[in-house]
């Protein structure tokens, strides 16, 4: 397969995911929308039974005595004012699912695709996973962004944290992929992993220095390039509680390795005797160093030649 076969399959694949995306995201809003309809219903339906089957008892011909009478007055109020409740309860349930799905599915749903475009816009590796790292936010409360470099997870970035000092302690964050951790067995494993504080020992080894906690759930997603995993991100819910969108952050992280991937085989066919190697951050760097997370040389030359900055040496 030449350059250009590989350019169309990767943008092919690209397309073809964002048209799936875009059809499950409209199937979930539906989905919700037919369930929160057949809830209404259903109680709906009960309470009207309900107070039917209370009603037809007063039509009857039957005669009680009045202590008997007062005794069922007594009870059937009792009865619509629990009703009264139950209805009050459903009825504000409902109308928050209803607001949650008319105000949350779409933002998130905009949020979504203004990140994608912002991330498979850019020309520069540091660019599209600095762009990855500002969009995370978005959906997740806190975490933080590695680079795998010499079969180490190394630190490059963190988003959310209250805690000044996490950005540059960040930098100092170094250990082997193969440690007890979610984010070495998310790189191993090449997808997500799930766990809390404790399930896994060398946590602490991040957690700690970025006075992360004891976080009761956390989420490592790998970004994988040519069938490696070559950088991971990490999210928790931090202290607010509020929820982390996995899902988002899969997506955004899966664009943000087509991009790689496309940008370098696009940069690879403008040069000759060029071939395609397999992607690695071997060489990254934080960003108060001037260089590229993905130091690659067909990306050295191209950046040389049009913009006249210094070059990055990392190899995809």
């Amino acid at each position: 397969m030449n350059s250009e076969e590989l350019e169309l399959s990767l943008r092919t694949e690209f397309e073809n995911y964002l048209k799936s995306f875009r059809a499950e995201m409209r199937g979930e809003a539906a989905e919700l929308h037919n369930k929160f309809e057949a809830e209404m219903d259903k109680h709906r339906s009960h309470l009207d039974e309900a107070f039917q089957a209370y009603a037809a008892r007063f039509d009857s011909e039957h005669a009680f005595d009045e202590g008997f009478k007062a005794s069922v007055v007594e009870h059937l109020h009792l009865a619509r004012d629990e009703g009264a409740k139950i209805t009050a309860n459903a009825m504000a349930n409902a109308e928050d699912m209803k607001s949650a799905a008319a105000s949350s599915a779409p933002a998130d749903f905009s949020g979504i695709r203004d990140a994608i475009n912002d991330i498979s816009q850019h020309k520069s590796q540091t660019a599209i996973l600095k762009a990855l790292v500002e969009h995370a936010a978005a959906f997740a409360p806190r975490g933080a962004f590695f680079i795998i470099k010499n079969e180490h997870v190394v630190g490059w970035k963190v988003f959310g944290s209250d805690d000044d000092t996490a950005e540059t302690a960040i930098r100092d964050i170094h250990f082997p992929v193969s440690s007890d951790s979610i984010l070495g067995n998310a790189v191993s494993s090449l997808t997500t992993a799930d766990g809390a504080y404790g399930v896994r020992a060398d946590d602490t080894v991040f957690l700690e220095p970025l006075h992360f906690g004891q976080p009761d759930r956390m989420h490592a997603i790998p970004l994988v390039a040519r069938g490696r995993g070559v950088a991971v991100l990490y999210a928790d819910y931090g202290t607010s509680g509020v929820n982390v969108n996995v899902e988002a952050l899969e997506t955004l992280v899966r664009i943000a390795g087509l991009t790689v991937e496309l940008l370098a085989s696009s940069q690879t066919a403008k040069i000759e005797n060029r071939q395609v190697g397999d992607a690695n951050f071997e060489d990254v760097a934080h960003e108060h160093e001037a260089k590229s997370p993905f130091s690659e040389p067909v990306e050295q030359e191209a950046a040389a030649e049009e913009t006249g900055l210094e070059a990055s040496g990392l190899e995809i």
